[in-house]
């Protein structure tokens, strides 16, 4: 669950990853947005973890998922936050989910291929855009959004960790297409 609470502070770095094609230079922008959303996202999540721990007992942190309503001195504030986050984490995975089908499809890494790659006279890739809100409208028909979202942060604590152990890996081994353009100690991407 605490996992649940931090993975969609980082989907704001899988939506600029998601649009990187779009970005004048990408070898810089990249680097530089993940590792400023990872440090602000920090900042914040310890920051609010310290407040809590002064604020909070440990039995109404384990036991009331409003918590933060509840402290907050304008509760108001706190749900336009909450509903402002959720929809701005919904609306880039709505953005993102599509390029990232239209880069598959471009690649040829999933079926039907051909008609994920094409992209509309405004730019957009229309069928890949069908697709998604295909799959969303099935989601929310079909599924319970409290089993979606445990289902999708075991997908990202699985992709991230992946990530991590694969640049641990081609570090370590000398792999000599692996050439960031910025480097890292091997050790922290294994911790």
């Amino acid at each position: 669950p605490v996992f649940a609470i931090f993975f969609p502070a980082v989907t704001g770095v899988l939506a600029g990853a998601s649009m990187s094609g779009e970005l004048i230079d990408a070898r810089k922008a990249i680097p530089r947005g993940t590792l400023s959303a990872v440090g602000v996202s920090f900042v914040i999540y310890v920051a609010l973890a310290f407040w809590l721990g002064t604020h909070a007992s440990a039995q109404d942190l384990t036991g009331n998922t409003m918590i933060l309503m509840d402290l907050g001195r304008w509760r108001w504030a706190v749900l336009a936050g909450v509903m402002g986050a959720t929809l701005s984490s919904a609306l880039s995975m709505y953005v993102g989910a599509p390029r990232t089908l239209l880069a598959l499809g471009q690649n040829r890494s999933v079926p039907f291929s051909s008609v994920f790659s094409k992209i509309s006279k405004r730019g957009e890739p229309a069928a890949a855009i069908l697709f998604t809100s295909l799959i969303i409208l099935t989601t929310f028909a079909f599924g319970s959004l409290n089993s979606v979202a445990i289902l999708l942060t075991q997908f990202f604590l699985i992709t991230y960790g992946m990530i991590n152990l694969s640049v641990f890996i081609e570090q370590s081994i000398g792999i000599a297409s692996f050439r960031p353009s910025f480097k890292i100690p091997k050790y922290i991407s294994f911790f």
